[in-house]
């Protein structure tokens, strides 16, 4: 409340400070959209072929554009979803048909162009900040030369809300509805967790600190996520085609997403819901059907939750 009330203040009493403050903050912090419209408009990459840059000339892409029907036609793909299209200088020349192709980006200048050049009932544009927006439904997810382009922090947003929309839609739709009814609840709960991660992450990233409170428990509980935890089936004496990996089952993806969470500088508790709670749901479970890896996720989720409530308490400054 305090804080509000001092933004108002200053913004009541000091606005051409405040608009002043505006425009310095766009020019040392822009925002994706300013920067690749300057790229754009600038043609920044310098390459006489593509305002793309040369990773998207003719002499660059001749593999993809041999190979991206086949693969297209062994998956059986109806969707391809270009995500950055760019200027299209060479998938415009790939035989699609009769797949549908949308192709999105975050410089409105470059949709238009490409909607007036290239748009049909077959190929459709969007206007999308791939490391915030929801994106469109597609059965093939085409993002060459773009993460390169974007901070760490949002490179491990976006990657961290891929693999919850992965593991809702394989493991959940695709796998456990047919036999267990809740599964398709489940998966949208995924789903909503993956669109936060792009939401919060897309604007503030996740970046992780040993420095932080509990940076250090976090990082371990990402690793032993990551590493350790596919090995606990064979280790209780099952399969190894029963092992749970992170990106692919759920459970280590939702540790994992607690511990790197709690180790993020920037705290935010929205985040921390879904895969504590289903932290908590798997932990239960598996102390009903008496399995001893029940500890496991609930110790993540006490984890998270004392790291929460830690973050929340004041700090004591010494005289």
């Amino acid at each position: 409340m305090a804080k509000m009330a001092v933004k108002s203040f200053l913004k009541s009493r000091f606005p051409r400070a405040v608009a002043v403050y505006r425009d310095a903050r766009q020019v040392w912090n822009p925002s994706l959209t300013r920067v690749f419209s300057e790229i754009y408009h600038t043609n920044a990459w310098q390459d006489p072929e593509s305002l793309s840059g040369r990773g998207s000339t003719l002499a660059r892409t001749g593999v993809i554009m041999s190979h991206l029907p086949l693969l297209l036609q062994e998956l059986n793909a109806k969707t391809l979803l270009d995500a950055a299209c760019g200027d299209l200088n060479w998938i415009r020349y790939v035989e699609l048909h009769p797949v549908e192709y949308i192709g999105v980006d975050i410089v409105p200048d470059l949709i238009s162009r490409n909607r007036q050049l290239y748009e049909n009932q077959q190929r459709t544009f969007a206007l999308l900040d791939i490391t915030r927006d929801r994106l469109p439904n597609c059965d093939v997810i085409l993002c060459r030369d773009c993460l390169i382009h974007l901070s760490f922090r949002r490179i491990a947003a976006a990657i961290l809300a891929g693999l919850w929309l992965w593991v809702g839609w394989a493991y959940f739709l695709e796998r456990y509805q047919t036999i267990n009814w809740a599964a398709g609840y489940v998966a949208v709960a995924f789903c909503i967790e993956a669109l936060l991660l792009l939401w919060r992450g897309g604007l503030y990233g996740l970046s992780t600190s040993l420095r932080s409170h509990s940076g250090p428990a976090g990082l371990f509980i990402f690793m032993f996520a990551l590493c350790a935890y596919p090995l606990v089936a064979p280790l209780l004496g099952r399969p190894w085609t029963q092992a749970e990996v992170f990106g692919l089952a759920p459970d280590p993806t939702a540790m994992a997403t607690l511990g790197i969470l709690m180790a993020s500088s920037v705290w935010r508790w929205e985040l921390l819901v879904i895969p504590g709670l289903w932290c908590l749901a798997s932990a239960v479970t598996l102390w009903a059907m008496g399995s001893p890896d029940a500890v496991l996720p609930a110790i993540a989720a006490a984890a998270a939750l004392l790291s929460a409530i830690a973050r929340r308490l004041p700090v004591s400054r010494g005289v």
